[in-house]
């Protein structure tokens, strides 16, 4: 499995932060190499919800089904990820008083056996890892805004 660990801080309270990030319908403007997102009823707050998402990365374009696992408001959100990677991607939320802490785990892997591993470690991962700390500072800069 490969792991991605990221942090920031956010300039806002938690509620602002949740609020944001719980608005599926924009997470394709901050959330890096997300071309769309279409969410089942209840996604990204109920535990079972779903949705299919569209992610370009290195000029090909991927369908991954994303499932939330773990809900808890202003604090945690883990979402499964199923489609060319296989994984968890979990959000930490962490109110400081007027500020948020974040930090986002994403821990996959790659379907294809030896190929996959091979393409992970060779441009998959390297993709991910600045996906991952691009999307953090593209959610901090449009709450901040």
């Amino acid at each position: 499995m490969t792991l991605i660990n990221k942090s920031v801080t956010i300039n806002a309270p938690v509620s602002q932060v949740q609020a944001f990030m719980d608005n599926s319908e924009i997470t394709p403007e901050w959330y890096e190499g997300m071309e769309s997102l279409t969410p089942s009823p209840g996604y990204p707050t109920e535990v079972g919800s779903t949705a299919v998402i569209e992610i370009k990365a290195g000029g090909m374009t991927m369908e991954s089904n994303l499932e939330v696992t773990e809900s808890e408001p202003e604090k945690l959100r883990v979402f499964a990820m199923d489609g060319m990677i296989v994984g968890t991607n979990r959000w930490a939320i962490r109110p400081d008083g007027d500020v948020t802490h974040i930090d986002l785990t994403i821990d996959y892997e790659m379907k294809g056996g030896g190929i996959g591993k091979i393409m992970d470690k060779l441009f998959v991962e390297r993709i991910n890892d600045k996906n991952a700390e691009a999307s953090l500072a593209n959610l901090k800069n449009h709450i901040e805004a």
